[in-house]
């Protein structure tokens, strides 16, 4: 089985847990887009997890940076020096798989254990608006 969702909000890679006040907790954006992505699953496919091996691959378009772009009357034509994908510090890969498969936890999988095949790919929205792709495919 072949499923997928496309979650129209900007990505935002998972963020680590925080302690204060004497108490660890998981900052609010990233419950947040944990939550619509989970919303978006559910609304499309339900509540049937895969029981078996699964391939999980998520995509994320990002904006690009200003200073990608031209200045005056070349506001809007992309510099040549401009990479073709996003490769900052700033957006580790794996957070954005980490942040998607903890999403779908009982909703696409049972269990993280069962993804045996992974793949984020990350690309900058210049022909889409910002977002995630995110495909869950029986591996069995």
């Amino acid at each position: 089985m072949n499923r997928s969702i496309t979650v129209a909000e900007l990505p935002i890679p998972n963020a680590r847990h925080r302690t204060g006040k004497g108490r660890e907790y998981t900052p609010t954006a990233t419950l947040e887009a944990r939550h619509r992505i989970r919303v978006e699953w559910m609304e499309r496919h339900g509540l049937t997890p895969e029981k078996g091996p699964v391939e999980f691959d998520v995509q994320v378009y990002l904006p690009r940076p200003t200073g990608h772009y031209g200045t005056g009357r070349n506001a809007s034509v992309l510099r040549p020096s401009a990479p073709r994908r996003p490769s900052g510090a700033r957006y580790d890969w794996d957070n954005f798989g980490k942040l998607a498969s903890d999403a779908l936890l009982r909703l696409a999988f049972q269990d993280d254990g069962q993804i045996v095949d992974g793949r984020v790919r990350k690309w900058y929205a210049d022909d889409c608006a910002p977002g995630w792709v995110i495909c869950v495919k029986s591996a069995s």
